[in-house]
């Protein structure tokens, strides 16, 4: 999987949150909305269990992700709360950041800001 990818997966499930907690609220008088708040709800645990496995993978230091410039297999050097460091064989330190709502960003990083 793309780091990128994974960002932008990471960002979108606020919304998920939100559309589980609001059907939760509106379920009652709308069958509808509670297939739906069930659905985004089975969406948000398998997105969960993903980040704590790629969690547990990052603390023993075997997380890979494939680079968003080449797509080379890269293992992960870092991460924070928005952050996720990259050290990709041919492009070098690569930085890529969530945002929420929208898709993540990625940038090479150069050697005098390590």
């Amino acid at each position: 999987m793309n780091a990128k990818t994974w960002q932008t997966v990471c960002g979108f499930s606020v919304a998920l949150f939100v559309a589980v907690a609001a059907s939760f609220i509106f379920s009652p008088s709308q069958p509808l909305l509670r297939y739906l708040g069930a659905a985004c709800l089975a969406i948000l645990i398998v997105v969960g269990f993903t980040g704590a496995w790629f969690g547990l993978l990052l603390c023993l230091g075997r997380l890979h992700f494939g680079c968003p410039f080449c797509g080379t297999r890269s293992p992960v050097a870092g991460a924070t709360k928005k952050h996720l460091y990259l050290e990709c064989p041919s492009c070098g330190p690569v930085c890529v950041t969530s945002r929420p709502f929208r898709t993540a960003t990625a940038s090479r990083l150069s050697a005098e800001t390590q």
